[in-house]
């Protein structure tokens, strides 16, 4: 894959159930896009389901154009993590939701925290 030239990363709590992890990283020209396909390439092979651990697709463009939401299953498949990757321009950006209390990354947080993050990236 891929990997940046420079990035950073944040978390903070959301409520009392979530933490939202951000990193973006710029890439060399083309290189955001060849991370970002090259993620959809080892989702498609991954496909962990039912009691597995490992990373399930979810949906395509959720998020806008060149976005991906993905879940990582864990605990047998019990619990799992959201997340929501986008290739902005030269910009790769990563959202992730947990749950430390039930152990359900939120689908709709991921979504809306991925697009705010998103358009910071488009701002600058």
């Amino acid at each position: 894959m891929p990997q940046p030239i420079a990035q950073r990363s944040l978390a903070a709590d959301y409520d009392p159930r979530h933490r939202v992890y951000e990193n973006v990283g710029r890439y060399r020209p083309g290189d955001a896009r060849a991370y970002l396909a090259e993620l959809k390439d080892q989702l498609a092979r991954c496909r962990a389901g039912g009691d597995e651990t490992g990373f399930r697709g979810i949906a395509e463009d959720t998020a806008g154009p060149d976005t991906v939401l993905f879940i990582r299953q864990y605990d047998e498949g019990d619990r799992w993590a959201a997340y929501l990757v986008a290739a902005v321009g030269r910009y790769v950006v990563v959202v992730l939701v947990t749950d430390p209390v039930v152990g359900a990354g939120d689908y709709t947080i991921v979504n809306d925290f991925g697009r705010a993050a998103i358009d910071r990236v488009r701002a600058n």
